[in-house]
């Protein structure tokens, strides 16, 4: 038996080595992204916020009193992808970009890796992996960055500040940005999210390579579109969901060390429980409302009864009890938190919330709001600021303190200081903007979003022949088997196109002659117009017939959810025609989607032998997948699992505009899905033979360590990834889940291995929050903790066990 080590090298680290081995002069000027513009001018550098010696808080301190109320505006008010804040000469002070999407590499800011979508890394389920890709991203936002900069272009996404990750939970699977999230579970979500902003910001210790930004803060998770816009929607969320589902991950953001959060679109109205108590006052702040209060009188039934009553229905980025309270008070955040785009004129246009421009400002930022991002090139919002300050609306002391975590962030990444002290300075567009390393990641990435949901017969991996490829007639069919942009999603990087492979073009090297044709008019997976005698030209004789199928972003996107499930237009008749017209001979089924699609036929037909949940895994698309046909490398065998569970209908499903979590995930799911959260299968076998939790009893402050012992009993290498649930002593609180999951660690174990699986739990983990005390709970009693590679209790399960353990919690 050996002991499994989380150690492994992947190419993001190389171009890292190469940073950190490199001296500063070895920055080279790159003219390859230059886009126009001068170099605003030189820092005269006599203040003391120029003086790199000097403590953070001193410098910003200096910056700030050298401030004109109508400068701070400025600042506060340009923080838009169509507008940057400006620079102020008189001290030195460059234009700053606020703004550059980065959720999987760098977006719409000239060619750039492109990485997995993030539905796809979370399938993954590897905190490595994700470390590996937001590192890559980093690297390649600082290098344009510091191109950008140095020709004075500040324009759409040319900012090291990225507006990512996206962390909300994906807790309805007709929401359009579901693949944008890393799924359903807090646990998840956040322990990726920590991943995510630690490679991306780098870690050096005085310096920040790209700041992270982690969104959208909170309770948003649709609405987009149907049945009602997310610029009007009311998000109504129990107290007891707000603090078990929706911000945790949040939290896990800001202890990773996140700048900055980005406030929602959406308007929140929190349900607590009261017992026949009376309601304090509405708040106001200089004659503004900045709650509301629902007080309606108690019926005479409910008096003395548990009742929710809506405490505050107020947007998300004028909402002090969740920006103030909740986010600086209790987190301890000191960044800065932005606006949506568009958001602060929601408050007012959107959600009616304030009569004018200036009290749209007021209480944004009075609840902690530090930047606008605005649509509007000339009048965004928070240009009312200086009118709001003379209004009486706002103290000029709050804006001079709001514009501070801004200066702030900017001086950790080095812009205050001389370029020679900061490595991240130096980084060369290139050296690292597409570099091979980060191209072969990208293709190992997409290898490790791979979920194998069935694989009958054992027909993957395709045998190699002794002599020539592998098959004599390959057909590959479908919207999406050479689609270009379908197999990306939405918020992608837009690499050389030389890089870019689709199925199509990687998978045809299997079969000396191969037939292809997309069915659907033009490749588009609405597939509105079909041809069925196209198919069945195409799939006849075929030894081996793939059907690439799925939604891309004209189907699922931001500001577009699904109405339903099913595979768009005639893409199921295109699966079932091909598989008559194969005439018995096996057929492979490839999604690409972000949210769950009912596939019920694809799973009972016997002839769809192989269905394999690809996501959107962008360029890397093609040559992942011919590896993992072959297992040809060791990273090849599939070990995604999908973060997200597929029911088997929605015809029990709550509406998306239900945000009660009864019912939605895993967690609180009352019935069996089609597919479970944690569900993927392997070309290979594991068995779990032990499970053992030291101590057995633990105060409420304690850890629990657990071991899980297992073996690969299959005849190939390949990776499982070892999940841990935990149930509670009982429901005796709001919203107690059926069972969570508490641990996750994706590890490889060669053929007929046997290795040793470590988790550290802290009791912190499983509190949970107690609506009549308002207050987050230990519960005291019997746990009982279950491992394996899938969920307990399912019905739809993978070739091996799950083992329980128990524990106590004292007081």
């Amino acid at each position: 038996m050996r002991r499994y080590k989380l150690a492994i090298i992947l190419p993001a680290f190389v171009c890292a080595w190469v940073l950190l081995t490199r001296g500063s002069s070895a920055y080279e000027e790159d003219n390859v992204f230059y886009m126009g513009g001068k170099p605003f001018g030189n820092s005269p550098g006599h203040f003391p916020f120029d003086d790199p010696m000097l403590p953070w808080d001193e410098r910003v301190n200096d910056l700030v009193s050298r401030l004109k109320l109508e400068e701070i505006t400025e600042q506060m008010a340009r923080g838009g992808r169509t507008t940057y804040a400006p620079g102020i000469e008189r001290l030195g002070i460059k234009p700053y970009p606020w703004g550059s999407e980065c959720l999987r590499g760098d977006v719409d800011a000239g060619p750039a890796t492109s990485f997995p979508q993030a539905i796809g890394l979370a399938a993954t389920f590897s905190r490595r992996m994700m470390y590996a890709v937001s590192m890559a991203t980093g690297l390649e936002v600082r290098a344009k960055y510091n191109n950008y900069s140095s020709h004075g272009y500040y324009g759409i996404h040319s900012s090291a500040s990225c507006w990512s990750p996206v962390i909300n939970i994906a807790r309805d699977p007709r929401w359009g940005r579901n693949q944008e999230t890393y799924g359903e579970d807090p646990f998840l979500s956040g322990e990726l999210s920590i991943a995510y902003v630690k490679g991306l910001q780098g870690n050096h210790s005085r310096y920040v390579m790209a700041n992270a930004g982690c969104k959208h803060y909170d309770a948003y998770g649709g609405p987009e579109n149907i049945p009602v816009s997310r610029h009007q929607f009311n998000a109504k969320v129990t107290e007891s969901d707000l603090r078990n589902t929706f911000l945790p991950a949040f939290k896990k953001c800001i202890q990773a060390g996140s700048y900055s959060i980005m406030c929602s679109y959406n308007s929140i109205v929190v349900l607590a429980y009261t017992i026949a108590e009376e309601y304090h006052e509405t708040m106001r702040i200089r004659d503004i409302k900045q709650t509301k209060i629902d007080k309606t009188p108690l019926k005479e039934e409910e008096k003395g009864q548990d009742v929710r009553r809506s405490v505050n229905g107020v947007p998300a980025c004028a909402n002090k009890p969740l920006l103030g309270d909740i986010l600086r008070g209790e987190w301890g955040f000191r960044g800065y938190v932005i606006s949506d785009e568009g958001a602060i004129e929601d408050i007012l246009n959107g959600h009616k919330y304030v009569d004018t421009r200036e009290e749209a400002a007021a209480v944004a930022v009075l609840a902690g709001t530090n930047l606008e991002d605005g649509p509007s090139v000339k009048v965004p919002y928070f240009t009312a600021i200086t009118d709001a300050v003379k209004q009486g609306k706002l103290n000029e002391s709050v804006v001079r303190e709001a514009v501070k975590p801004l200066f702030y962030t900017r001086m950790r990444l080095g812009l205050f200081d001389p370029p020679q002290m900061n490595p991240f300075s130096q980084l060369n567009v290139s050296k690292y903007v597409q570099c091979k390393e980060h191209r072969e990641l990208a293709i190992t990435s997409a290898l490790k979003t791979f979920v194998l949901i069935k694989n009958q017969d054992n027909l993957l991996p395709v045998q190699r022949a002794r002599s020539g490829k592998p098959l004599k007639k390959l057909a590959i069919v479908g919207p999406m088997s050479n689609n270009k942009w379908g197999i990306f999603g939405g918020y992608a990087p837009e690499p050389d196109p030389n890089y870019i492979y689709t199925p199509l073009r990687a998978l045809s090297e299997l079969a000396d002659v191969v037939s292809y044709d997309p069915g659907c008019s033009k490749s588009e997976t609405k597939c509105l117009t079909y041809d069925r005698k196209k198919i069945q030209t195409a799939v006849t004789g075929a030894d081996l017939v793939v059907v690439c199928l799925g939604t891309g972003a004209e189907i699922e996107n931001e500001g577009h959810d699904r109405s339903d499930i099913t595979l768009p237009g005639h893409q199921l008749q295109l699966l079932q025609d091909a598989t008559k017209y194969a005439n018995g001979k096996p057929v492979v089924l490839l999604l690409f989607n972000g949210g769950p699609l009912d596939i019920s036929w694809a799973i009972a037909s016997p002839q769809v032998k192989v269905i394999m949940e690809c996501f959107f895994p962008a360029q890397g698309t093609g040559q992942a997948l011919y590896r993992m046909f072959l297992n040809e490398g060791q990273w090849s065998n599939p070990a995604g699992r999908l973060p997200m569970t597929w029911p088997t209908s929605l015809e029990e499903f709550p509406p998306i505009t239900d945000y009660s979590m009864s019912n939605r995930t895993y967690r609180y799911y009352s019935t069996q899905p089609m597919l479970p959260f944690g569900y993927g299968l392997s070309y290979t076998t594991f068995e779990y033979l032990s499970l053992s939790v030291t101590p057995p009893r633990l105060q409420q402050d304690g850890i629990l360590k657990v071991n899980v012992h297992l073996s690969n009993t299959g005849k190939i290498d390949g990776e499982e990834v070892v999940q841990l649930y935990v149930s509670w002593p009982s429901k005796a609180l709001a919203s107690t889940p059926n069972h969570q999951m508490i641990g996750f660690e994706r590890i490889f174990i060669g053929s007929r291995e046997t290795t040793t699986c470590s988790f550290y739990i802290p009791m912190e983990e499983l509190r949970l929050w107690d609506e009549t005390h308002h207050r987050y709970v230990l519960l005291q009693g019997e746990y009982i903790l279950y491992a394996g590679g899938q969920q307990p209790h399912q019905r739809v399960s993978i070739q091996s066990n799950v083992l329980k353990a128990t524990f106590s919690v004292t007081a």
